[in-house]
């Protein structure tokens, strides 16, 4: 018509796009999150829930996968924030370079971890601990703060706070009651299961070892024989456990090496002195020794009225001093005179053992014991006082306690432990020393020489010394010479080539 604009013509193929355009777009609006649109021109992108749901995951920023990559990008938007996912960090752009947000969310998580293991260790120290422990040895973490492993500097044992830790441990529990085992074994630390019941870390006072019935039943699955049970085969060399050396044995050997580089003198022999029990010891030197080499050291424990007790120095038998000359030392104490093996013995050998190796550099160690020292003998192995001991030699010994008590020596037994005229408190003050009533694997696996007689009728040797060899018959190497001489201490029993050839056996010298 005249006058009108013209409109311009539409083609079929522009109303085919159109018409393509308008599918994609509906599937944009209103396709689902997990969807994508594919347009026309063969170019996909997400739907719109798909695009919120993208970014809502991303915490509304756009990811990177390293800090790297993020800080090397250039935003074409003014406003962006953006996040690395290895650090965690937020980054905001200001139109000209990234800025650092603050600590990520990890950086606050370990943050807080950090004061949260701070303030358990301030609540352990505060719940379990005291500003007047002691300690020998103490587990600390990285931060320097106290754990639960710690050991008492007086008693080498676990300190309360471990024993208090173990019993609020889940199902475990650390009794306080006094508990004594059937083989009469005092129990320093006794874990319970859930069910109150003794498991096998269950310790015992005297030496801190496992309790029997735990060493048996470590017996029974090793196929290792135990007394009263069905024979085992049992290796010529088998040995319960070994000893590590002594901390006084090394400082012993490293202080006479440097006395030797350094030309010290040599110490008097015998040397004299009164221990902080007031009792007299000597320790004897060997003849022509020097300090550059390790030597053995007898020490010496005699029976009734061999000693005198107090500060006198006790003497030493001829027979036994002439060892001198083979390279072997010797040491006495008067040791309370008496003593049957008592806790006050026990401290007078363990100074002289200490003086020994201030003096001399002292190397291993064999126990000779006579008639009432054969228990003081054992007792000094037994309870761990002496170590180091690398074979015990018995002359005329005694090996029960309680057959001595119950055999006319009540009175010394009392006087030593210090019982009640009664005997009323006679188990309890002679725990854990009567050889007679202690396990087999207390004995350590050590070389045992036994030189009595049959005939000797102040000690039974069915009662101590063949006793003794029988019990341990299947783990130490006993050997046992009946002299079939009568009397007590007779000349016959203090052999001093017995002896040397048995410390040299022990001691590969």
């Amino acid at each position: 018509m005249l006058g009108e604009k013209s409109m311009p013509i539409v083609s079929v193929q522009k109303l085919e796009d159109a018409d393509k355009d308008a599918d994609s777009l509906n599937k944009f609006v209103n396709g689902a999150e997990t969807e994508s649109v594919k347009t026309r021109l063969n170019v996909e992108y997400p739907t719109l829930a798909n695009a919120i749901h993208q970014i809502m995951e991303t915490g509304g920023f756009e990811p990177f996968a390293t800090e790297t990559a993020l800080l090397a990008s250039v935003p074409t938007i003014t406003k962006k924030a953006a996040k690395a996912l290895d650090t965690k960090k937020v980054w905001l752009w200001d139109g000209s370079k990234w800025n650092d947000t603050g600590l990520s969310e990890l950086d606050l998580a370990k943050k807080e971890i950090k004061i949260s293991s701070e303030k358990a260790a301030i609540d352990f120290v505060s719940k379990y601990t005291s500003a007047n422990d002691e300690l020998l040895l103490a587990i600390t973490d990285d931060e320097g703060n106290l754990t639960w492993l710690q050991v008492d500097k007086q008693t080498g044992l676990p300190t309360e706070a471990v024993i208090d830790v173990l019993r609020d441990i889940n199902q475990t529990s650390v009794t306080d009651e006094q508990i004594y085992t059937e083989n009469n074994e005092r129990v320093a630390i006794a874990l319970k299961d859930k069910n109150g019941n003794l498991t096998a870390l269950t310790v015992r006072e005297e030496d801190g070892m496992f309790i029997d019935a735990v060493i048996e039943n470590i017996g029974e699955r090793l196929n290792i024989v135990i007394p009263d049970q069905e024979p085992a085969q049992v290796p010529d060399d088998f040995r319960t456990y070994d000893v590590a050396p002594n901390i006084n044995i090394l400082k012993s050997i490293s202080a006479g090496v440097v006395r030797h580089i350094n030309n010290t003198a040599l110490p008097a022999s015998p040397y004299y002195f009164v221990d902080s029990l007031g009792q007299g010891a000597r320790i004897y030197l060997p003849t022509n020794y020097d300090d550059s080499t390790p030597i053995p050291l007898v020490m010496v424990f005699d029976g009734v009225t061999s000693g005198t007790g107090g500060a006198p120095a006790p003497t030493i038998r001829a027979e036994y001093l002439e060892l001198l000359d083979s390279g072997v030392a010797l040491c006495k104490s008067q040791a309370h005179a008496n003593s049957y093996g008592s806790p006050k013995c026990m401290q007078d050998y363990l100074e002289v053992f200490k003086k020994a190796c201030e003096i001399a550099p002292i190397g291993a160690v064999i126990l000779v014991g006579n008639s009432m020292g054969g228990i003081a003998a054992q007792n000094a192995l037994l309870t761990n006082t002496i170590p180091n001991v690398a074979g015990l030699y018995l002359t005329d010994p005694t090996y029960s306690l309680l057959q001595r008590y119950e055999n006319g020596r009540k009175s010394e037994i009392d006087s030593a432990y210090e019982i009640a005229a009664d005997g009323s408190d006679y188990a309890e003050k002679t725990h854990g020393y009567d050889p007679a009533l202690r396990h087999w694997s207390h004995y350590r696996g050590i070389p045992i020489r036994v030189l009595a007689s049959s005939k000797d009728s102040a000690i039974d040797l069915a009662l101590h010394g063949q006793k003794l060899k029988t019990y341990l018959a299947d783990h130490n190497d006993v050997d046992l010479t009946d002299t079939g001489t009568t009397g007590h201490n007779t000349a016959d029993r203090f052999d001093s080539a017995d002896l040397l050839a048995f410390i040299q056996k022990v001691t590969k010298i």
